[in-house]
């Protein structure tokens, strides 16, 4: 089998990455970082159909789920399974040859999992992507896992991080390089017109080789805060406030030291 076969597979196909809990990029359009006139093209990954849950009953009971597909006549198969502790573990077989096995494979708890393949490292090998919701319910519900499998000289390597809402427009393409938009959901009160408000912080996640990195040079403007104009807190009069803010700008509302102090909340979560 040749990696470089089902690279050749995926960008015919022409598919998008779409996650388990919907297709619409970032919580509205309103909070996408780039304005509609300077979109990015999108990373060009493909989507294994829905996975199949699986009980085995050895020694212990073992819950997984599996998702298979073929490209190119290859027959991909991605495991994950309960190893407890909320902790999934990630196989890989291709042909019934293993290519990883027991990579960690990110959060063992509801099982909203979608994955998918795509070339993020630009080393002609697929790489692989696993999207886990473990959101709930209000501003709570675009919480979610993003596992990287992703392929080196010497196998593959796993990398886990936290955002909201990852969809399909959060993978782009910036400066001829496969890019993730981290997105954090916070907030902060009371901001300059003296009311709390919510916000949207983007980074751009990187894949180099094995590695996961947060590099915001790729893109003027990044890290961007931006206000979620959608949202007000409970506590505050809507009609306390007149800002208004357009698509793929930096928020006006917060001082920078509110920015800052956001920010470095943000990114401390990313890896957490």
């Amino acid at each position: 089998m040749t990696a470089q076969a089902i690279l050749t597979v995926v960008a015919s196909l022409g598919l998008w990455l779409v996650s388990a809990t919907g297709a619409l990029a970032y919580p509205h359009p309103d909070s996408n970082p780039f304005p509609s006139n300077a979109k990015p093209a999108r990373v060009k990954t493909h989507e294994f159909p829905s996975g199949i849950k699986e009980v085995t009953t050895e020694k212990i009971e073992v819950e997984s789920i599996m998702f298979r597909d073929c490209l190119n006549d290859h027959d991909i198969v991605l495991r994950l399974s309960d190893i407890g502790a909320a902790a999934l573990s990630a196989d890989l077989r291709i042909d019934g040859e293993v290519y990883a096995s027991g990579l960690p494979g990110g959060y063992a708890g509801r099982w909203f999992i979608s994955a998918a393949l795509g070339d993020l490292n630009l080393d002609g090998i697929p790489d692989y992507i696993i999207n886990h919701w473990f959101g709930g319910c209000g501003r709570a519900a675009g919480g979610e896992q993003v596992t990287f499998l992703l392929s080196t000289k010497k196998g593959y390597t796993s990398t886990s991080i936290l955002a909201a809402y990852a969809r399909p427009d959060n993978y782009v393409m910036l400066n001829g390089r496969p890019c993730f938009i981290q997105t954090t959901d916070d907030g902060v009160r009371p901001c300059k017109d003296g009311f709390g408000h919510y916000f949207y912080i983007h980074n751009i996640v990187t894949f180099e080789n094995g590695e996961v990195r947060v590099d915001n040079s790729l893109y003027p403007g990044f890290p961007m805060t931006q206000w979620d104009q959608r949202a007000i807190d409970h506590n505050d009069d809507p009609r306390a406030f007149d800002w208004k803010e357009s698509v793929g700008s930096e928020t006006t509302l917060l001082t920078d030291g509110q920015k800052q102090d956001l920010l470095r909340r943000a990114q401390e979560e990313i890896f957490q």
